[in-house]
This record gives structure tokens, C-alpha cells and sequence, in this order.
């Protein structure tokens, strides 16, 4: 495959994830950006159910406590941040800002005139930067909810975010949960690169930080593992993430758009180059999360920034079966028989021939090769689930030969 073709899938995964990559693939669905903004307009959550929603009474209504640590925010996002959370229908909720710069006024002031209005909204001046994740700390240390949720200070959050999610713990019990998220343009006006994501996948998120926003977990969880860590500032949150996953026992995927991540130049969302150091901090993330987890393997970063390759040290050399499928009189060619044999170790692999052209049992250089008879029409998946049943090994390699050619 053309190293460009592959270029262009990651490039896709990233910007409409998993869900939009089979979605196309499939011609089940068009995810180009112009129809995303027309299909987010059409489906966004209308005003009768957003009314509906604020005078909804769960039989558990948790207190969210929202994470914002701010430094010279742009006074028209701040608002449209704090606006955002200010607008929820859901209602039991504290915000938690922590202010790294509170010397800059206009900042302040608009601060101060939302706290002025709303009593949910609290501010932890901080006197000098400590980075962000110890500035998170510092909002962290004035939270009282039973849940806590973490907002950048220039993004925003759909009205029914809370909602939806004192609605999953009702329903799931849920420990963690995450959700769907998109970009908006800088004025906040368009939305665009939707993230639809699949179930919680720890292999996946060994590889990339497909959780991201919005992210929220137990309060007592996020407590007990020592809050935000500064040597992994720029990855603070891939940090915060592995640490409540490992350790809660129901995680949960709200399958809405419910968070909006506001794009500018400087954004990772944008330009990833940009930020070059929160990807080497997400590999020491991953390293440390893989050492918590008694796992051997090497971290290596890709030319993609923000995803990671896992290579798992193989701690013994396990017997292996070969499956073979093989539909018609062609021949296995031997040679790539024999090298899988002897590179592997003639007394550690077995090869098992579905063969729906049966002339005889099959040997050659001294390798015994189990043949499977297949009277029956041939069929590549019938043919190797049977083959996979007959096999005595816990790992398998696949081989399937289709006339003059093999997938393996």
C-alpha cells in the first residue's frame, strides 16, 4: 500500500474517528464538513426538549464540579465558555476556575462579573503560572462535586452535556464516562470534524488519546490518585485519563456531540506541530501507564503526531498453528512454508490444511502438515472457522489462497 494512502487514512480517523471512517467506507454515510454542519444543525437537540430537560428529576442528582484553569483567555471565548456552562439544563453543577494570571484586569473583570451573578461559579486566583496541570490542581482543590469534568477555557459545552450525563450514572452507575465531541471555527459559529468514538478500547488508547474531551469521572476517584501531574504537563489529561480508567469499574461512552473544541492556529486541534512536547509527554504517559500495568513494551512515537505504537516484549515463544485455507488445486508454495518453519522453529509451529481440493495428506522437507478435507462448497469463512476449531494452539496465523494469490 502507498505510504500516502495511508497518510490520508490516519489523517481521516483523526478528524472524523472511527465511527466516520466505516461510516464512508461503507457508503453508509457522508461525513464531509459541509454535511456535518447541515446534519449537526438538523439534529442538535431542539428548544422543547431542552426545556423539558431543566425541569427533569433524576431519582440521584450528583453535583458536577467543572474544571477550568484559565491564563489570558480571549475576553469573547471566556464568555462563551462560561455562558456555556452557565446555560445547562441541567442545574446542580460548580464551576471551578483557576486563575493563573489574575494580574491580567480584563480577564478579572469579566471573572468577576459572572461570579457576581451566579453563586456556582467560584475563582482560585493563582499568583503565578504553575503550568497547567498544577493549575488544574488548584481548581481541583476547590471542587465539591461528587463527579468532576474538565473544560478548556476557551471551549464550550452543549447545553444538555450535564444532562446526558447525570442521565448515564442514573442508568449505568457509571465510575467514568466520555463523550462525542467536535471543533467549532473561532467565532464559534460553525461546526465542523466531529469525533464519533468507539467503546472503551484500552489497546486503542494505548495508541492515541481518542477519549479527550468531554471527560469526567468520580471526584473520590480523581482525589485518590493524587490529582494532575506536572511532569506530564501537555499531556496532563491523557495522564488523568489512564489513571481513573485503571482503576474504575464501569466506563461509559455517551454516543452524542456534547463537547466543542474551539480551533485556532495555535490549537492542537489545528496545528499539531505546534505542540510538539505534549506528544513526547503522551509517550512518557503511555510508558508510565504500561509500567503501572506490569506490561513490557516500547513506546514509539509515529510521524503522526499523537499516536503511538505499542511493541509488547514477547515473554516466551508460544506454539503457533498456521491455518491454511485452500479452495482450489493450486499449490502452497513451499518455500514461504519452510521459512515461517524454520524463522519460527520447526518444533513450535503446526500447520493445518483446510483443503477443498483433497488429493492426499500433504509433507514436504520434513514438515508434517495436518490435512483438513472439505467436501462441502467452498467457502473462505466456513473453511477457516473450521480449521480454527481444529487447532490445539492459543495463537493462530491465517493463511487463505484464493487461485494464484494469498491473503494472509
Amino acid at each position: 500500500m502507498k505510504k500516502g494512502i495511508i497518510k490520508k487514512g490516519i489523517q481521516f480517523y483523526k478528524r472524523y474517528g472511527i465511527r466516520g471512517g466505516i461510516a464512508t467506507l461503507t457508503g453508509q454515510g457522508q461525513i464531509k464538513d459541509k454535511n456535518y454542519a447541515a446534519w449537526y444543525e438538523k439534529n442538535k437537540v431542539s428548544e422543547e426538549k431542552l426545556a423539558i430537560q431543566r425541569n427533569k428529576e433524576f431519582p440521584y442528582m450528583p453535583l458536577f464540579s467543572i474544571l477550568v484553569p484559565v491564563y489570558n483567555t480571549p475576553i469573547p471565548y471566556l464568555r462563551e465558555m462560561l455562558d456555556s456552562v452557565r446555560n445547562q439544563t441541567y442545574q446542580k453543577w460548580q464551576l471551578c476556575i483557576a486563575n493563573a494570571n489574575p494580574e491580567n484586569e480584563d480577564v478579572a473583570r469579566i471573572l468577576n462579573q459572572y461570579i457576581e451573578m451566579d453563586i456556582r461559579i467560584q475563582v482560585v486566583n493563582v499568583p503565578e503560572n504553575l503550568g497547567i496541570a498544577q493549575n488544574t490542581n488548584k481548581a481541583l482543590s476547590i471542587a465539591k462535586g461528587d463527579y468532576i469534568g474538565l473544560l478548556d477555557h476557551d471551549d464550550m459545552l452543549a447545553a444538555d452535556a450535564l444532562f446526558e450525563v447525570a442521565k448515564t450514572i442514573n442508568d449505568k452507575n457509571a465510575d467514568v464516562i466520555y463523550t462525542n465531541e467536535d471543533k467549532i471555527t473561532m467565532s464559534g459559529e460553525k461546526h465542523f470534524q466531529p469525533n464519533f468514538k468507539p467503546e472503551y478500547n484500552l489497546d486503542m488508547l494505548r495508541s492515541n488519546n481518542y477519549i479527550c474531551h468531554f471527560f469526567i469521572a468520580k471526584a473520590s476517584l480523581m482525589k485518590e490518585i493524587g490529582g494532575f501531574r506536572g511532569e506530564y504537563n501537555g499531556a496532563q489529561d491523557y495522564d488523568m485519563i489512564f489513571r481513573c480508567t485503571e482503576r474504575a469499574d464501569n466506563i461509559v461512552r455517551i454516543p452524542k456531540v456534547l463537547y466543542h473544541w474551539r480551533m485556532h492556529e495555535q490549537s492542537t486541534a489545528e496545528n499539531p506541530e505546534s505542540k510538539r512536547y505534549a506528544f513526547d509527554a503522551g509517550k512518557k504517559v503511555i510508558e508510565d501507564h504500561l509500567k503501572r500495568c506490569e506490561e513490557s513494551a516500547e513506546v514509539q512515537m509515529t510521524e503522526y503526531p499523537g499516536f503511538y505504537r505499542v511493541k509488547y516484549a514477547i515473554k516466551e515463544k508460544p506454539r503457533v498453528s498456521v491455518v491454511i485455507v485452500k479452495e482450489t488445486k493450486n499449490m502452497i508454495p513451499k518455500d514461504t512454508l519452510i521459512k515461517i518453519a524454520d524463522d519460527y522453529g520447526r518444533d513450535r509451529v503446526e500447520f493445518d490444511v483446510v483443503d477443498g481440493n483433497y488429493k492426499g495428506d500433504i509433507e514436504f522437507d520434513g514438515i508434517s502438515i495436518n490435512t483438513l478435507p472439505w467436501k462441502k462448497e467452498c467457502n473462505n469463512t466456513e473453511m477457516l472457522n473450521y480449521g480454527i476449531e481444529k487447532t490445539k494452539n492459543e495463537y493462530i496465523l491465517v493463511f487463505v489462497f484464493l487461485y494464484n494469490k494469498s491473503v494472509r
